[in-house]
């Protein structure tokens, strides 16, 4: 249930407005905000990507659903259940070809994985704790390469067994180049085309120069591109958290860095 104050026996911790019948409380049970300075909190958090979490400084005290429900509108309220999805891994999106479903990875998955990869019991193989299969197109896959799912066999033990395809046939004698999320081969027309790339299969955007993430390079600039790359442009200005816009700075929840090994 909603922590709720009854009049008179609590300050709003943002405004200070006292005698107010509205006040809550985040999880922490400790601090109480009014609906209107709780509810511009949520929607500055939610804005800038993160998951929200009490305002006042120092405190964790998490977002309860029933809250967030009651505080946001329909769309902000989506955004919110979206956040606390991919924030505790629970939520993918099918990669197979017109599809596209989100799916929402129960705790029982989650568990495997995690054993699969401490190797706590052996009926939990690699391979097989990440496979998922898509409720609407019924296509299996793994959760961390992307490609379809590989029982018994790690992510990199599958990618050597697989041969890069690209556009359906073979990519041998070609410059093909592995796509730095799943391995899929990718190659230019031309040495003039733009260096810009989308995998086909994940849809990563990548820099084929450097393999640099083309999302953190539109967020920060070019001086995210690898040193060794012809893009990148040297930065001496501070680092920038921008989770809006970069994936990077979301899910490290601060400033993301510039790549510092040069890459060849």
């Amino acid at each position: 249930p909603l922590r709720l104050a009854h009049a008179g026996t609590a300050t709003c911790m943002a405004c200070f407005g006292d005698g107010l019948d509205d006040l809550v409380s985040f999880d922490c049970r400790q601090h109480y905000l009014c609906s209107v300075c709780a509810k511009s909190s949520l929607e500055v958090q939610l804005g800038s990507g993160k998951l929200p979490k009490c305002p006042i400084p120092d405190c964790q005290g998490a977002m309860k659903p029933v809250l967030a429900e009651r505080l946001l509108n329909p769309r902000e309220f989506e955004l919110y259940l979206m956040l606390n999805l991919r924030a505790t891994k629970r939520y993918e999106t099918c990669p197979h070809k017109g599809c596209g479903a989100g799916i929402v990875i129960d705790d029982a998955v989650s568990e495997a994985w995690e054993k699969s990869k401490s190797g706590q019991d052996a009926r939990f193989q690699p391979g097989l704790a990440t496979a998922l299969r898509c409720p609407r197109c019924t296509k299996t896959f793994c959760m961390i390469c992307f490609h379809a799912a590989h029982p018994r066999h790690t992510c990199e033990e599958a990618r050597r067994k697989r041969p890069a395809q690209i556009g359906g046939g073979d990519a041998e004698g070609l410059d093909a180049r592995g796509c730095p999320r799943c391995g899929t081969g990718i190659c230019k027309a031309n040495e003039s085309d733009c260096d810009h790339m989308t995998c086909s299969h994940c849809k990563k955007e990548f820099c084929w120069s450097c393999s640099a993430d083309r999302q953190v390079i539109y967020a920060h600039g070019n001086h995210h591109h690898f040193p060794s790359c012809r893009f990148y442009a040297a930065y001496d200005g501070p680092s920038e958290h921008k989770p809006q816009q970069c994936p990077e700075c979301r899910r490290l929840e601060r400033a993301c860095k510039p790549p510092k090994v040069h890459k060849v």
